[in-house]
């Protein structure tokens, strides 16, 4: 079965995988067709009500399919079921314990602990999956953002001004620091191997490492003869599949990868077909995949969505 569902907001949520979703800009809400075009239902809307998003720039999904929105201009985190159901937020303006001053990255570990990265105040905060505060374990550098969590629990966080990547235990122990390896690291994300994959920005190229920080490969661009990407580029993995997805901000084309690098494909500006799905250049800021396979991505314009029904 194919839905079609309409987003419509300052920035918009996408999902990718076999209905359609279009977005027709600026009225703020999310409407929900059948595949034959008959309107099923809507929500959201452009602000700071419940379910609304001003500039949101992280996104998280837990194992049972809940999707969790990090908005950094309204300092909240929301939380949504699969099919974009509110069903919750948490946090305020502030520099107080469960409080965000631009709130970016947003991760997610094993047990459904959440980790917010409380970018100016320079901070990760952790909250159990039901959004209670738990803990907070301060950063000694400024501005982290980007976040990833590997299966013992440990924090990798990304130094964009110190292009640096940097490991924290839970107690927010420093156990090492990647140098020397990047030159803008923008985004970060781990495979259930425990494989660490960064996207850095100023040189445009995504790099796959193990646990213990060896080198193992770079993820190429195969529509560009330098190999590189073309702007600021996040990164998903699809642990079912051992798929690694890459987000090309600069083209709006999102780049399939194996867990061994390999070039799969990729979903063009206008994707399969130019009425089925629109990836916007400059617009798309953030990707994540559920347990099912379908993707999610963060947008700040209009959008597009395929959802994976599993038929």
């Amino acid at each position: 079965m194919k839905k079609i569902i309409r987003i419509n907001i300052i920035a918009m949520i996408t999902l990718f995988a076999i209905s359609y979703l279009y977005g027709d800009g600026g009225n703020a809400i999310i409407v929900k067709y059948s595949s034959d075009g008959k309107y099923i239902c809507k929500w959201g809307n452009k602000g700071n009500g419940d379910g609304a998003f001003y500039y949101p720039e992280g996104i998280a999904i837990d194992g049972k399919g809940n999707v969790y929105i990090a908005d950094r201009s309204l300092s909240r985190i929301q939380k949504f079921d699969s099919n974009g159901k509110y069903l919750g937020k948490w946090g305020s303006h502030g520099s107080k314990d469960d409080q965000f001053d631009n709130p970016i990255g947003i991760a997610l570990d094993g047990k459904g602990n959440i980790y917010v990265a409380d970018c100016r105040n320079n901070r990760i905060q952790k909250y159990n999956s039901d959004g209670k505060f738990v803990n907070k374990l301060p950063i000694s550098f400024s501005y982290p953002a980007k976040i990833a969590v590997d299966s013992k629990e440990n924090l990798y966080v990304a130094d964009e001004e110190g292009s640096q990547i940097h490991i924290f235990n839970q107690e927010g122990k420093l156990l090492s620091k990647w140098t020397g390896k990047f030159k803008e690291p923008i985004s970060i994300a781990i495979d259930k191997k425990d494989n660490v994959y960064v996207a850095d920005r100023k040189s445009s190229r995504i790099q796959q490492y193990n646990e213990k920080s060896k080198y193992l490969r770079e993820l190429k661009n195969y529509e560009k003869e330098d190999g590189n990407f073309s702007g600021v580029i996040e990164i998903a993995i699809d642990n079912n599949k051992d798929i690694v997805y890459v987000l090309d901000w600069g083209s709006g084309r999102i780049h399939k990868f194996n867990s061994e690098g390999k070039f799969i494909g990729a979903w063009t500006r206008y994707g399969f077909k130019p009425e089925e799905i629109s990836i916007n250049p400059g617009s798309s800021i953030a990707i994540a995949v559920d347990n099912n396979g379908n993707v999610y991505i963060v947008e700040t314009g209009e959008c597009s969505c395929i959802i994976n029904e599993g038929k």
